[in-house]
């Protein structure tokens, strides 16, 4: 009978010592487990601001004087369009009826394309300023 005790003390023994590397062992994987996720963690708030400073570095905004310059200019550039399209239209299909005519159509043309030359440049200087601006961040960095 003390064999028998002697050897169910050894097994009890053998199990906790069993138990505690186990135990030990999770300890281990939960602590990598936690070093592993606070990395992915980083990570992924690293990638969400990178994504949010990206997504604003590329938003395109409309001030309000490219707003207005927009406005004015656009049906400007749209009859200038429309009236060199009837210019070579007209002078095309009847050039008798048109030749007459013709020098007071080219001066109507001139008049129109100095604002739309303006409104071509204010838009670009625009553009190209706020180009600029969108670049300045990553000379910087």
């Amino acid at each position: 009978m003390a064999s028998e005790l002697e050897s169910l003390r050894n097994t009890v023994s053998d199990l906790l010592v069993e138990k505690q590397q186990r135990d030990d062992r999770i300890e281990e994987l939960e602590s990598e487990r936690l070093r592993r996720d606070n990395i992915q963690l980083a990570e992924v708030q690293s990638l969400t601001s990178e994504k949010a400073e990206l997504q604003a570095r590329t938003k395109t905004t409309l001030t309000p004087v490219a707003f207005i310059t927009m406005l004015t200019f656009v049906p400007i550039a749209w009859m200038f369009v429309a009236l060199g399209g009837i210019i070579v239209w007209k002078t095309t299909s009847n050039p008798s009826e048109v030749a007459p005519h013709l020098d007071i159509i080219l001066v109507a043309f001139a008049i129109f394309s100095g604002p739309v030359v303006v409104g071509v440049k204010d838009l670009m200087s625009m553009m190209a300023a706020t180009r600029a601006e969108k670049k300045k961040p990553d000379e910087e960095v």
